[in-house]
């Protein structure tokens, strides 16, 4: 059994309609008041990968400012 004429026509209507997909990522930026290490990521780690401070001494910084 393989898939039928009818069943491949229905799928490539709907992949017309299906918008294309984008990968949008939002990265922060943050210094840790500690080591002055600097941080990209999407949400504020849990620590300092440099010196293993907690994330309070994480400060989020402009995008400007890396």
């Amino acid at each position: 059994m393989g898939i039928g004429n009818w069943e491949l026509d229905a799928f490539m209507h709907q992949a017309k309609f299906i918008p294309a997909r984008r990968e949008v990522t939002v990265v922060a930026v943050y210094k840790c008041v500690e080591c002055g290490n600097i941080v990209e990521s999407r949400c504020k780690p849990g620590k300092c990968k440099s010196c293993g401070a907690v994330k309070d001494k994480l400060v989020k910084q402009d995008q400007s400012k890396k």
